[in-house]
């Protein structure tokens, strides 16, 4: 028979996603564990690029138009969001969402909070945010005073 039609059993699909996973150690195991010079991608990389922007356009063109989507899966959403709601803020407290969008991790309705602020690029986005009492549109990379 095709070894096409019968996919060896290193990966295993996820049940819930369908979303065909890597085996325990597969993505580990497939990292080397020296580099010769020639094959580090890092090599010629200084410490003042490494942690340089890929895309060195100005954020009001990316911010230009509003993107409601999430830039994380559901299970990071949901993940921060519980810390920030359950283990962080308390009653009464005042929030300062900087690089706000259309969501914030804040569940609805969990807390009474006395003021979320958003500060983010897109006012469309601020707009649509049902979790902050105010906004406004800043550019941090612009203006830095906040």
């Amino acid at each position: 028979q095709s070894l096409a039609t019968h996919p060896a059993n290193a990966a295993t699909r996820d049940p819930k996603t369908g979303i065909l996973l890597p085996s325990v150690g597969e993505i580990e195991s497939s990292i080397p564990q020296t580099w010769d010079e020639d094959d580090n991608p890092f090599a010629s990389l200084s410490e003042s690029v490494s942690f340089s922007r890929l895309d060195a356009s100005d954020d009001k063109i990316f911010y230009a138009e509003p993107r409601f989507v999430e830039h994380v899966d559901q299970q990071a959403v949901d993940s921060i969001t519980s810390f920030v709601s359950d283990r962080l803020l308390q009653n009464g407290d005042s929030v300062l969402d900087l690089c706000s969008s259309w969501t914030s991790h804040i569940t609805p309705g969990k807390l009474d909070l006395k003021r979320v602020a958003g500060l983010g690029m897109n006012a469309k986005e601020l707009e649509a945010n049902k979790a902050l009492t105010e906004w406004a549109v800043q550019n941090l990379n612009e203006n830095k005073n906040v």
